[in-house]
């Protein structure tokens, strides 16, 4: 999986051509992303004791939270990808509710916007699109808590 799917070939015959596919498999992707609720809890904390600058802050939730939708996309599509850009797009037309925050995330994740004070408390909050991400991911591939 890992030849086919995170190494890029520079020379020669592609080596990963005679391989088999490998679809998706939501062990791996719990593997890099079951934490989510873990630091979603932790960017709360931060985000409340001023600890970290909001842009840092919110950067860093955009990324985790875009590249679990990325493992939500890859279980779903049942094909590999760490596109965050893509996985966003791709489950935008899934769950078309989290389209907007979704871009929004996206936006700060590629530092073309700087998340406000009150967006990212949004973002974090109990309703918003990371706690989103994180019920879909727990029920859809699982956290790291929850039995394999």
């Amino acid at each position: 999986m890992f030849l086919r799917h995170y190494c890029v070939h520079l020379v020669g015959p592609d080596p990963s051509t005679g391989f088999p596919s490998f679809p998706a498999d939501a062990r791996a992707a719990r593997g890099f992303n079951g934490d989510l609720d873990r630091h979603l809890e932790r960017w709360r904390q931060e985000f409340t004791a001023g600890g970290r600058p909001t842009a840092e802050l919110g950067v860093r939730a955009a990324r985790k939270t875009l590249l679990a939708a990325a493992g939500l996309v890859s279980v779903h599509d049942e094909t590999w990808t760490t596109d965050r850009m893509r996985a966003s797009q791709r489950w935008s037309e899934i769950e078309p509710h989290l389209a907007v925050p979704l871009a929004l995330l996206q936006s700060w994740a590629d530092g073309k916007q700087t998340p406000s004070p009150g967006e990212l408390e949004g973002v974090l909050g109990p309703d918003g699109v990371v706690a989103r991400v994180v019920a879909r991911f727990a029920s859809t591939i699982g956290l790291w808590n929850d039995a394999p």
